[in-house]
């Protein structure tokens, strides 16, 4: 739904296969007409395709395209992080769900924090970096929290009798606005 409501803005998106080890995703925008977000089919989580989605969004927001990094330095890539994480994770409710025990700020367990990102459908990564900029969790939280959470899990194999539809890969791959867009144009 998340990837739909961007569509709906006029953006197009794309679920592309890259290196992993290269990049999340980025965004491009042409003459302010044209804007586009490609997130990495390689992510290893959906909530890391989710996050990156947002954080290419928060690009195009700013006019400040870019392919997604993990340059902590760079006060847009900085900026585009947190926009993902308080748009994913809005803090009224995060508050709602951490305990009402606990002194803040806190430090989480990585039992914990996996636990909210479940609950939140994102990444251990983004729920460590909003923890610490809610004020949740202590200053630096999220850097020592960054380590291998988000390690894909090893793939299950596919049932002989499921065959995948080539059209629904496809247009997972293109988004449905370009495939609107193009059906649009050859009528």
């Amino acid at each position: 739904q998340w990837r739909q409501r961007i569509e709906n803005r006029g953006v197009f998106t794309y679920m592309i296969p890259m290196p992993y080890e290269e990049l999340s995703g980025f965004s491009i925008l042409h003459d302010e007409r044209l804007a586009a977000i490609c997130v990495n089919d390689r992510e290893p989580t959906e909530g890391a395709k989710i996050f990156t989605l947002w954080h290419e969004y928060g690009h195009l927001l700013l006019r400040q395209t870019g392919i997604s990094d993990e340059n902590n330095t760079n006060r847009v890539e900085c900026f585009c992080n947190e926009f993902a994480a308080s748009f994913l994770i809005p803090r009224s409710p995060l508050k709602d769900a951490v305990d009402d025990d606990i002194k803040l700020p806190h430090e989480f367990s990585d039992t914990d924090v996996k636990r909210l990102a479940i609950r939140f459908r994102v990444s251990n990564s983004a729920m460590a970096l909003r923890l610490e900029k809610t004020g949740f969790a202590p200053k630096g939280f999220w850097a020592r929290r960054t380590a291998p959470w988000d390690i894909p899990a090893a793939k299950k194999p596919m049932k002989a009798d499921r065959h995948l539809n080539q059209v629904r890969i496809r247009l997972k791959r293109i988004g449905r606005l370009h495939a609107a867009t193009i059906l649009r144009a050859v009528d």
